[in-house]
């Protein structure tokens, strides 16, 4: 009943409490475009209603007689797979068939990690906002990007499979921004905790610099310190800083940064 009250929308005096219209999903959606997220939970009788809506086009608010019309194009996500729900008689046949007419398959988190520095950017701004909408400001110290994390985080980052994909690393990012505890979060993706010597923060930026003096000088000393913790891997530490390799060349040979540095 409650599936039926928010896709559907009721009328006024449809059950007991109801005492104004309500809008459903679908009057929301008229138009436009319907996510329904992880669908494969959805009971197989509510599948069953859905689908006389997917065939017919219409449905009937809860307390009315008069059916309207359906028009919207309709998404669907699930990170389960389809044809062993159906096999199992958790999914039902006829609307699997009726909602999967085109099917695109997002690879996991852990195939394809060029992803990672565009969702860290996006996930830091989400933490960002959030900072700001509860409390009124940003924190100053709030990173960025990935290049503002601790480059023993970031290596990890790439080294992790990501069994929970791109919520787990929004939960595991989030807790080090909670937290700022390196070793806790460490042990969130169950790695050894580095050596000491990684965890412990660069030198401070003489306060004497300018302020284009003080960049360069925080460039070169990021670039170092992920340049030696990859071992001198410059594909690596071009990918984890999130340049082109071309760039990263280039500032190695302006900053002369070499494996024996």
């Amino acid at each position: 009943t409650l599936f039926e009250r928010e896709i559907f929308a009721h009328r006024k005096g449809a059950f007991t409490g109801a005492d104004r219209d309500k809008l459903g999903l679908f009057d929301r959606a008229h138009k436009g475009t319907l996510f329904l997220d992880e669908v494969t939970e959805l009971s197989p009788s509510t599948q069953a209603k859905l689908l006389r809506v997917l065939q017919d086009g219409e449905y009937t608010p809860l307390g009315s007689n008069t059916p309207k019309q359906a028009n919207m194009l309709i998404i669907a996500a699930t990170n389960k797979d389809c044809r062993v729900e159906i096999e199992q008689g958790r999914l039902r046949k006829d609307f699997f068939y009726r909602i999967g007419v085109i099917e695109l398959a997002v690879p996991p988190l852990r195939e394809r990690k060029e992803d990672l520095p565009l969702l860290i950017e996006y996930i830091l701004e989400q933490y960002r906002q959030k900072q700001l909408a509860v409390h009124g400001n940003i924190p100053s110290d709030l990173p960025t990007d990935q290049t503002m994390l601790p480059g023993a985080l970031v290596q990890e980052f790439y080294a992790y499979d990501w069994p929970g994909n791109v919520r787990e690393l929004q939960n595991v990012l989030q807790r080090y921004l909670a937290t700022r505890d390196l070793a806790f979060v460490f042990s969130l993706i169950k790695v050894q905790i580095p050596d000491r010597a990684v965890l412990s923060s660069h030198p401070p930026i003489p306060s004497h610099l300018s302020l284009p003096e003080a960049v360069k000088a925080f460039e070169k000393q990021r670039i170092a310190g992920m340049f030696a913790l990859n071992r001198y891997d410059v594909r690596k530490t071009a990918k984890m800083l999130g340049l082109p390799l071309r760039t990263l060349y280039h500032k190695l040979n302006v900053y002369q940064l070499k494996e024996s540095n």
